[in-house]
């Protein structure tokens, strides 16, 4: 049989606990809601939520509500392609 290493564990120091909290303040930052993504996008909730399901942004489903990763938010918005009538004035 293998041998295991044993891990000895250490009560918690505030320098743990502070640590801590900044990581998850970090992962915080890069999480949206379908609302916030919609308002990032430009487009409603509706359509944040048919693109988590369609797999096209990174997103979990938790119970109703979408956690949605931001950074594949912002990729989405640089790739996708612009459809519909060019805006006025630009000519090619």
């Amino acid at each position: 049989m293998p041998h295991r290493a044993r891990v000895v564990s250490r009560p918690a120091t505030k320098d743990d606990r502070r640590e801590t909290e900044v990581m998850m303040e970090e992962m915080m930052e890069n999480l949206l809601t379908a609302q916030e993504a919609a308002t990032i996008l430009g487009t409603n909730d509706s359509n944040v939520r048919i693109l988590c399901e369609q797999k096209r942004i990174a997103a979990v489903k938790k119970g109703f509500a979408w956690i949605i990763y931001k950074p594949s938010v912002e990729d989405y918005m640089r790739t996708k392609s612009r459809r519909g009538r060019p805006p006025s004035g630009t000519r090619p």
